[in-house]
C-alpha cells in the first residue's frame, strides 16, 4: 500500500488551505491501494529553527514524530497557503527542521489563494525547495485558487474538485513508481 503524507502548512486561525489539504487525504483514500494521513502543522507550532537548539524535551519529541511521518510515508503533499508573497513561515520554518527525510522522496506541492493566481508565487518557493533538498518534484503541480469557494456549486469548486482527484491519483501513481524504483534508500 503507498502511504502519502499530506502536510498542512497553515498555523493561523481561519485559515482556508486546510480545506485543500483535508480533500487530497480523501481523494487519495478513495484510490485503490493508497492510504494519506494529515499532518497539521498547527497542532505542533514549532519555534524558530536553530540548528544548535537544545531546548525543551518536548520540541524534541514533536520534532521526533514529525521526523518518523516523514520516513515512514512513501510521498508528501506540501500544502501552503500564499502570505505576502511567498509561502507560509511556519511551513518554510518546519521543513528547515528535516533535510535527508526529503532526498529522493516523491514530493507534491499545492499552493493556495483567495485570490485567482492560486499562490503562484508559494508555488514558486515550494518548488525550490523540493529541487534544493533533493526531493522527487512530482511534475504536475497543483495552484488552487479562490479557496474561500471550493465549498459552493460554482465553477471555482469544479475546477478545485477535478484538479485535486487528478492531482492525487497522479500522486499516488508518482509515488509508487518511486517506491518502487529503488531510487530510495
Amino acid at each position: 500500500m503507498i502511504n502519502i503524507l499530506v502536510i498542512s502548512g497553515s498555523t493561523r486561525s481561519g485559515r482556508q488551505s486546510i480545506k485543500a489539504a483535508e480533500y487530497i487525504v480523501q481523494y487519495i483514500n478513495e484510490i485503490y491501494g493508497a492510504e494519506a494521513e494529515l499532518l497539521d502543522l498547527a497542532k505542533y507550532r514549532l519555534p524558530v529553527f536553530d540548528d544548535n537548539d537544545k531546548r525543551h524535551e518536548s520540541l524534541k519529541t514533536d520534532l521526533e514524530f514529525i521526523r518518523e511521518k516523514m520516513m515512514a510515508c512513501d510521498g508528501m503533499v506540501i500544502v501552503s497557503p500564499e502570505y505576502n508573497g511567498g509561502m507560509a513561515g511556519s511551513l518554510k520554518n518546519t521543513l528547515d527542521y528535516y533535510r535527508k527525510e526529503y532526498e529522493w522522496r516523491p514530493f507534491g506541492a499545492v499552493s493556495v489563494s483567495v485570490g485567482t493566481l492560486g499562490g503562484q508565487n508559494a508555488m514558486n518557493q515550494l518548488t525550490h525547495f523540493a529541487s534544493y533538498v533533493q526531493a522527487c518534484l512530482m511534475p504536475n503541480r497543483l495552484l488552487v485558487s479562490q479557496i474561500n469557494k471550493i465549498d459552493e456549486d460554482g465553477p471555482a469548486a469544479k475546477l478545485f474538485h477535478d484538479n485535486a482527484k487528478a492531482f492525487s491519483a497522479d500522486m499516488v501513481r508518482f509515488s509508487k513508481a518511486i517506491t518502487e524504483s529503488g531510487l530510495r534508500n
